[in-house]
């Protein structure tokens, strides 16, 4: 089994790129991304990277490259999705004859979290890449027009969200995610933790446990951080009064939410 021993960034003049990185939008970072884009590669490019800090997403749309999985380069092509956790050895490149069409996302990897991705090594999967390919493009074009902040905002989310779903569908995923991503839609509403447990289905008790095995706190204080993620995407990225926020995500005093958020920080 070979090793990837070496880092290599090679683009080239023949592999235009749609970038969108977090500075552009912030909303990006907030959401557990460092960037995202759309590649068209051509001749000679070729991403390596040993022991990366963070985790990857490549989903092709056409064409054919190769990808590094279990010590060997394999070849990734239309409706296949390359997925990587952060430290754990990847790269992927063109092949002689054929160009090749993807988007892409890196996620960050937060120290005390769980991995962004759900696999222990980079792995190759079916999906269907229309609708991650057309959310990455709608961040593109509102990132390099009007730049609206609160349209930025939203595209991040949803971006975050597509990457996320094919992060989970690999290895073992977390099996309240549905859960979450309920209340992440919901954080206004009132959470408690009975009706937690009622919306997954679980006692009390087994939700509990669960959300201790998986994120290291419980299910109350899953919510919050959850409340606490949004807040800080929307006062980074909106103009918003404080207010007008903290009804956003379920609070319905400015005071307690800016000792919540402190707290959270």
């Amino acid at each position: 089994m070979a090793e990837l021993i070496r880092e290599i960034h090679r683009i080239g003049a023949d592999s235009p790129e749609r970038l969108v990185p977090g500075n552009v939008c912030p909303g990006l970072k907030a959401w557990g991304l460092e960037i995202s884009g759309l590649t068209d590669a051509g001749v000679g490019y070729e991403m390596v990277r040993p022991s990366p800090p963070h985790g990857h997403i490549v989903v092709c749309t056409g064409g054919r490259g190769e990808v590094w999985v279990d010590g060997d380069w394999q070849k990734c092509g239309p409706g296949q999705a390359y997925v990587t956790p952060p430290l754990s050895p990847m790269g992927f490149r063109t092949v002689p004859k054929y160009r090749w069409q993807f988007g892409w996302a890196f996620l960050l990897a937060t120290p005390g979290e769980p991995s962004p991705v759900s696999v222990d090594s980079a792995t190759l999967i079916r999906v269907d890449p229309r609708q991650f390919i057309n959310v990455i493009e709608g961040l593109y074009l509102e990132a390099s027009g009007p730049a609206r902040a609160e349209h930025l905002e939203l595209w991040a989310q949803i971006v975050s969200e597509y990457v996320r779903a094919i992060a989970r569908s690999t290895g073992r995923p977390d099996p309240l995610w549905r859960l979450w991503a309920d209340v992440d839609n919901a954080l206004s509403e009132a959470w408690t933790l009975e009706r937690l447990a009622d919306r997954a289905g679980l006692r009390p008790e087994a939700l509990r446990r669960t959300c201790l095995k998986h994120f290291g706190r419980s299910p109350m204080r899953q919510v919050t951080h959850l409340r606490m993620r949004r807040a800080e995407a929307l006062l980074r990225s909106t103009s918003g009064k404080l207010f007008t926020i903290a009804r956003q995500v379920g609070y319905h005093n400015s005071f307690a939410f800016s000792t919540a958020f402190r707290r959270w920080k």
